[in-house]
């Protein structure tokens, strides 16, 4: 393709900002994402490269879109409804994507793109001579504009990856009440606006049933000690638990396995699996054979293992005032008392 230069202002494909909340994602990684056999729903971001392969993301009106620092490779599946910000080189084959897609370099293989912003496009030639990918339309920019977005690109999802760091420290500065396993079974029980819960890694690892006894509108935070946290083969039971207003902190993790776990409850037609904030900010994930109804903020995320397939997650944000953590400019309860277990009222 030829190369034309064209000075344009560096405006985002997106409407994304730096001052845009962790509330707005459903996934994010400060590193990588591997992952395969499997979709995530919402917006989703990576601070260095996601590698994809029988993968889609599927976008939501309130939130959607890919943002990777690095690059991007995605190799059979879909792109519904997303637009991408990549911030060297994506590499798409066998899909059909309509949105549009921000990059330095953009390979296609039998897949074709709505709209193209990037300093070259690469297509496959087939045997008949003719391109195997195309696009609606392209617009070719300068190597300086390209490096100007990636630069802008990068220190948005460095701020997100503070943004993470803060939380969890917030999080875990709540004094919380200490909870332990009953044989088999994990109880969180309480009726306060905001409830706060301690628990050891090894207590969690004990539990084949988690239950949350809950006042429907109350926030829940859960501190979790220890490096290595696991969601094995876990089931839940919700009750009347508001699943939209529940953090899971994993202050001290390096490492969190989240695999065959969750509920099969179904809420408004959708199935919960593991509800709430799984938030993990130091930690290597491994999300397998799982759903996560909620979102998932971690170190690293993979979910490409042989055999099996990676985690799904149903976007569902985060809808309580806890730790900071306010969507839609809410004030939080817990700035207003020294009592975390006596938020201000709703």
């Amino acid at each position: 393709m030829k190369n034309t230069y064209v000075a344009i202002a560096l405006l985002s494909i997106t409407t994304f900002s730096h001052a845009q909340e962790l509330t707005d994602f459903s996934v994010f990684s400060k590193t990588d994402i591997d992952y395969s056999r499997s979709d995530f729903e919402g917006l989703v971001g990576a601070g260095s490269s996601v590698r994809v392969e029988d993968f889609s993301f599927v976008g939501k009106p309130s939130a959607s879109g890919v943002l990777v620092g690095e690059n991007l490779s995605h190799n059979r599946g879909g792109i519904l409804d997303h637009n991408l910000q990549v911030g060297s080189t994506a590499e798409i084959s066998e899909l059909r994507h309509t949105g549009r897609i921000s990059a330095h370099e953009v390979y296609l293989n039998h897949a074709g793109v709505g709209h193209i912003t990037a300093f070259d496009v690469h297509r496959t030639i087939g045997r008949n001579g003719y391109p195997t990918a195309g696009y609606e339309s392209v617009r070719v920019i300068s190597r300086r504009a390209s490096e100007a977005r990636r630069v802008e690109l990068n220190s948005k999802l460095s701020h997100l990856s503070t943004s993470m760091d803060e939380l969890s420290t917030k999080c875990r500065q709540l004094p919380g009440k200490e909870v332990k396993a009953h044989g088999r079974v994990l109880t969180f029980a309480g009726n306060l606006e905001m409830n706060v819960f301690t628990v050891d890694a090894v207590e969690l690892s004990k539990a084949r049933t988690i239950v949350f006894d809950l006042a429907p509108l109350s926030t829940t935070v859960i501190n979790i000690r220890g490096s290595r946290v696991e969601f094995q083969r876990v089931g839940m039971r919700v009750n009347q638990t508001n699943i939209r207003r529940l953090i899971w902190n994993m202050f001290e993790a390096s490492e969190l396995d989240i695999r065959f776990s969750g509920t099969s409850e179904v809420v408004n037609n959708r199935g919960i699996g593991l509800p709430g904030v799984f938030l993990a900010p130091q930690a290597k994930a491994t999300f397998i054979e799982a759903l996560i109804t909620g979102s998932i903020f971690v170190k690293d995320l993979d979910g490409n293992e042989a055999g099996v397939s990676g985690g799904q997650v149903n976007y569902s944000p985060f809808d309580g005032r806890a730790c900071g953590y306010t969507p839609n400019g809410g004030k939080d309860p817990g700035d207003e008392t020294q009592d975390p277990n006596g938020g201000g009222k709703r």
